[in-house]
């Protein structure tokens, strides 16, 4: 039997040694082998020389193919790593706003990498749709009640989508003034989600208590005036349209004037 040489693993040729191979067993090991090297054999029949090519050729496709996967890998590793870096926001204006009140809502998408889709939805509604670095959508709003309506714009970038989201929130107005009663609280702060801040107050007769009528989702924790404790009553509950309040009474009353009054 002739020598063959085979460049294979030490384990491999010694399974082939083993076995009963014959000769032309070991001449396809060894025409396999080649292949796998990059080496046709110079001299084999036309019949091998088919098969041999048509064996490289296999072995060529599945390399390009495990190539072909593993560039395709390596750049969805690269489309999430740019995608990841990218900043993307979405502004929503005005809000807070009133419930029941139209406003209309400009909204704003903005990103700090050029993008291939840019569109501004509110649920499934697409208000707005382009690309590039920027888009301006508009939407009128009418809440029919307190809460928040989400937006959101979803960038295409690198491949993939990225979103971002903005609230816009619908709130019951805050109401204040000096009288006898809660229901002479007739001046409306403006929108706002929280009492805090200050108020001017007139009073019209001397010996007005003054109020804060707040939603009863909100709570005021202290007032204060020219730098002094502003006492406040405990708050009754009051129903003003339907939706309920908190009263905030004034513990003392006041002379004609107004006065400036903080919340916090």
């Amino acid at each position: 039997m002739e020598d063959y040489r085979l460049e294979q693993t030490g384990q491999e040729v010694q399974e082939i040694l083993n076995g009963a191979a014959t000769k032309s067993e070991l001449e396809a090991e060894s025409l396999r082998i080649d292949a796998i090297n990059g080496k046709i054999p110079s001299e084999a029949s036309d019949e091998n020389q088919l098969t041999d090519k048509d064996y490289v050729d296999g072995l060529v496709s599945d390399e390009q193919s495990a190539r072909r996967d593993a560039d395709a890998d390596l750049q969805n590793q690269i489309n999430a790593i740019v995608n990841d870096k990218a900043v993307v926001n979405l502004s929503a204006t005005p809000s807070p706003i009133f419930v029941g009140v139209e406003k209309l809502i400009t909204l704003v998408a903005t990103s700090d990498m050029e993008a291939t889709s840019i569109k501004i939805k509110k649920g499934d509604t697409e208000l707005a749709s382009g690309s590039g670095f920027n888009l301006t959508g508009y939407d009128a709003l009418t809440p029919s009640e307190a809460g928040n309506t989400t937006y959101q714009a979803v960038f295409t970038i690198a491949g993939l989508n990225k979103p971002a989201t903005k609230n816009v929130v619908a709130v019951y107005p805050i109401y204040f003034g000096a009288g006898q009663a809660y229901t002479d609280a007739q001046y409306q702060a403006s929108a706002k989600t929280s009492p805090a801040g200050t108020y001017s107050v007139p009073v019209m007769n001397d010996g007005d208590y003054v109020f804060f009528v707040v939603p009863s989702t909100m709570t005021i924790n202290k007032a204060t005036m020219s730098g002094f404790d502003f006492p406040l009553q405990a708050p009754t509950s009051v129903e003003i349209e339907g939706v309920f309040y908190k009263s905030y009474q004034s513990s003392n009353t006041y002379i004609t004037g107004t006065l400036n009054i903080i919340i916090s």
